[in-house]
């Protein structure tokens, strides 16, 4: 059987090269570049199409780069991390195979995008690591609830994200990189619906 390979899936390749990358080099930057990746992938998807096999690749190139890549990250940083990186990996595992089987309009559980660019901030702006820690075992729980996040699609604040990432490697930027995902994490407590157009 034949798969045709989209534009977008080349950048969903890009995504999980450069997850794999940070993993051989445990360097946790290139969590940046691969959500670069997976915007350009998600963007090309909406508005040129994407493939079958496409949904599939996107979501292991996620959990290599947003699943794996924090979580080895993590394990290194202290001994007691290992156990809290497993909690981590495997969650971001479920989170991403469930929403391959619903297929729903919006998000069920907080994306694994936005769990890791959250470690990533907190990572960035050397936050102590009891406290990077039990965010991560939030974000965890939180990536597998049942909590509905919406799909945000308004320009404006995709491009604003895109700057938070662009400058993210300087403190001012990983702060507003850390504030919006908080936010949007946040999002559900108040019913925000609107950032979805």
């Amino acid at each position: 059987m034949r798969y045709k390979i989209s534009y977008a899936d080349l950048f969903s390749m890009m995504n999980l090269l450069s997850g794999f990358a940070g993993i051989v080099t445990l360097n946790v930057y290139f969590i940046i570049l691969s959500a670069f990746f997976d915007g350009i992938d998600g963007f090309i998807a909406r508005y040129a199409g994407g493939s079958e096999l496409g949904v599939e690749l996107d979501s292991l190139a996620d959990l290599v780069s947003f699943g794996l890549l924090p979580s080895f990250f993590l394990a290194k940083m202290w001994k007691e991390g290992f156990l809290i990186s497993a909690i981590y990996v495997i969650c971001s595992a479920f989170r991403l195979a469930r929403f391959n089987v619903l297929k729903s309009e919006n998000f069920i559980g907080l994306p694994v995008t936005a769990s890791a660019l959250i470690i990533f901030c907190l990572i960035r702006l050397k936050m102590p690591v009891f406290l990077i820690g039990i965010i991560t075992l939030i974000l965890s729980a939180i990536m597998v609830s049942k909590i509905e996040y919406v799909k945000v699609k308004n320009e404006k604040l995709l491009l604003l994200c895109g700057i938070a990432l662009m400058f993210s490697f300087n403190k001012f930027g990983a702060m507003l990189l850390l504030f919006l995902c908080l936010i949007y994490a946040l999002s559900p407590l108040w019913g925000w619906k609107n950032c979805g157009n």
